[in-house]
């Protein structure tokens, strides 16, 4: 997301327009639906894409060679249903951001790299890290993405171990207790990055970026000695 952001804002980046449209679609569609549209596609028998690649390279067999149903598959899916969101927002960042610094970085002979490592995330440092707080308690109580390919994977997260604690069976009972004591471990992390962020936010008067305006001579003269000095 940050990376998108950067390009979008500070680089000449061909076909910005339409990529700045194509981020609001992943907006307007549910984790769910985008987690089932990604298991007919990748799904490790019947995924439109891997019969297509087993026709076109004539791989035997009847299973991949892509599998959505791993954990790279489910943080895939995820990262398309979050990064959008968090690109808005830090896109947000670079647009309130006084680009002067970055300006005066290019003239001393400072690279795009070294500008944007130097100069702009220190000065962005407040507001990424508040962007990561909040889409990191997202990505821990997501739910849909994980109930639709990490069940059927075999991989149990925080939020899909609380529900199956929680929703058991006809022939087991509700261990409420225990679904509880993870929902306990969610809150420690979330407080873990509160924290942090409330760190940060101390030290804000750090990244604070101050501009200075110049009158000029001829105007000066006429305000006087008092003003003047």
């Amino acid at each position: 997301a940050l990376a998108l952001a950067w390009l979008m804002e500070r680089t000449d980046m061909p076909g910005r327009n339409a990529l700045y449209s194509l981020m609001f679609v992943p907006m307007a569609i549910p984790p769910f639906a985008t987690a089932s549209g990604w298991i007919l596609l990748l799904g490790p028998n019947a995924g439109a894409l891997n019969v297509w690649i087993r026709t076109l390279f004539e791989i035997e067999g009847f299973r991949g060679p892509l599998n959505i149903y791993t954990v790279w598959g489910m943080m895939f899916v995820t990262g398309i249903a979050v990064v959008p969101s968090m690109w808005l927002l830090l896109l947000g960042l670079f647009r309130n951001m006084d680009p002067s610094l970055e300006e005066a970085g290019v003239a001393s002979g400072m690279g795009r790299l070294s500008v944007l490592r130097r100069v702009t995330l220190p000065l962005m440092r407040p507001g990424i890290m508040g962007v990561v707080v909040y889409y990191g308690i997202v990505a821990i109580e997501i739910f849909e993405i994980p109930l639709a390919i990490g069940l059927t994977a075999g991989v149990t997260v925080l939020s899909t171990k609380i529900y199956l604690l929680s929703a058991a069976g006809a022939s087991d009972v509700p261990n409420y207790g225990i679904g509880a004591t993870f929902g306990l471990i969610t809150m420690g992390i979330a407080f873990i990055l509160v924290v942090a962020y409330t760190r940060t936010l101390r030290q804000s008067a750090r990244f604070a970026v101050v501009s200075f305006f110049c009158l000029p001579s001829n105007l000066i003269k006429l305000t006087g000695p008092t003003f003047a000095a």
